[in-house]
């Protein structure tokens, strides 16, 4: 088992801010975190990208809860407030592979915030 140094930790922080910072609004961005064959709660990726344009820019926030990385997988918890309204707690999946971390699943639920 191998546990990730700095700069591992680094370039997935990387991945995930570019999704975090893509998910309001910039798709271009978006499509940047993501594996070609990514899902979205066992959905084509595309799902996600067609939201994103559809609903537009929002003033999000959003916060890393959590973050495993081992080899060249690696497991994030996200959580994501006010996007349009709604508020979200949002579990990805990460892979390295020749051209880098992406995100090859992201799996989410809908919270009630007090």
């Amino acid at each position: 088992m191998s546990i990730a140094n700095t700069q591992e930790y680094n370039a997935v922080l990387a991945v995930l801010e570019k999704y975090l910072e893509g998910s309001n609004g910039n798709v271009e961005l978006l499509r940047q975190a993501f594996h070609d064959n990514a899902i979205i709660n066992g959905r084509p990726i595309q799902a996600l990208y067609d939201t994103v344009a559809r609903k537009g820019q929002t003033n999000s926030t959003s916060r890393l809860d959590y973050l495993d990385i081992v080899g060249n997988v690696a497991s994030a918890r996200t959580m994501i407030e006010n996007w349009h309204g709604y508020n979200f707690v949002e579990y990805q999946h990460l892979v390295k592979d020749k051209t880098g971390w992406k995100i090859t699943s992201k799996t989410y639920t809908e919270i009630k915030l007090d």
